[in-house]
């Protein structure tokens, strides 16, 4: 079965592109986390937990987990797409394109995973991993069933990782720096 022919493919080359948003926007690790702590105060968190740990790629690996509303499946499945918001265009938050979350987590991170769950209901999860797009293959945006692992009834989970661009190697520095970053960055 061929492909059909989208006339957006005229105008971005994937591969490119996914590297090129990584080298765009977010200057610093506190403003891109500052991105999905919008998000969660959006989706009316009343408890979000940021955790740094290491991956077994040896490279530092973040997670901002919320209790918020979480995600519809449609919406779940366009969270990491670009331009791809429920609230597109909306002027009472910070971010309102459908840029930031694809865009914050791919400036510091090589793969993201977005999870969500709602009333208790089992999890879902999507993902977008640069080298798999610049190899060619299609991003896993279709929602998928996973196991739960959260407290909360319904919320959400980012998680960076392959965060190559993090310039701390020891989580302490890491630690201290997001402490004054995310000060400074308002939400």
């Amino acid at each position: 079965m061929s492909r059909q022919h989208h006339p957006v493919d005229d105008l971005v080359v994937s591969s490119n592109f996914i590297r090129a948003v990584r080298e765009s926007g977010y200057l610093s690790l506190s403003t891109a986390l500052a991105e999905l702590v919008d998000n969660s105060l959006q989706a009316e968190a009343t408890n979000i937990a940021i955790s740094i740990g290491w991956s077994t790629d040896a490279l530092p690996e973040i997670v901002v987990e919320d209790n918020g509303v979480g995600m519809s499946k449609d919406e779940l499945q366009t969270c990491l797409r670009f331009g791809g918001s429920s609230r597109f265009d909306a002027r009472q938050s910070f971010g309102r394109f459908g840029m930031g979350l694809p865009a914050a987590s791919l400036s510091q991170a090589r793969r993201v995973e977005v999870t969500t769950w709602r009333d208790g209901a089992a999890e879902q999860w999507v993902a977008l991993d640069v080298d798999a797009i610049a190899a060619g293959s299609s991003p896993n945006l279709t929602a998928r069933r996973g196991s739960s692992t959260s407290t909360s009834t319904s919320g959400c989970r980012v998680r960076w990782m392959q965060c190559d661009r993090i310039e701390y190697r020891r989580l302490a520095w890491l630690e201290r720096s997001l402490h004054q970053g995310l000060r400074k960055v308002e939400v």
